[in-house]
């Protein structure tokens, strides 16, 4: 009795850490190159069909998969194979401060009017 107890603690134990090492490398996660299967991997499996929602430690991480490559019927979305992450966004528990990322601005140019025009 004592040895199944031991070897569930143990068990217990070796899940929870592999799901907290893994939460924190979703960086990994590449757009239109990851597949649901990597991420599933990583961060644990979910429900939804073409989407998923992680709580991790830092923060809350959405995850969008691609519903499968273009068809005519179709108009719009990614030319990708089915369950390819094609969207992905990350919001931190503890916002930080713009200050705080320590940006050389010296490599940025301010930019006053952003749209479609301009990028053509």
């Amino acid at each position: 009795m004592r040895q199944i107890f031991a070897l569930v603690i143990i068990l217990l134990f070796v899940s929870i850490s592999t799901i907290t090492g893994n939460a924190q490398d979703w960086r990994q996660i590449v757009l239109l190159k990851t597949t649901r299967t990597e991420v599933e991997k990583l961060l644990g499996p979910t429900k939804e069909a073409y989407f998923a929602d992680y709580e991790l430690k830092e923060g809350y991480l959405f995850i969008e998969y691609s519903s499968g490559p273009c068809r005519p019927n179709r108009k719009g979305g990614w030319n990708v194979a089915e369950n390819i992450v094609v969207s992905m966004s990350f919001t931190p528990k503890r916002p930080k401060s713009f200050s705080s990322l320590r940006l050389d601005l010296t490599k940025y140019e301010l930019c006053l009017k952003v749209g479609y025009e301009q990028m053509k």
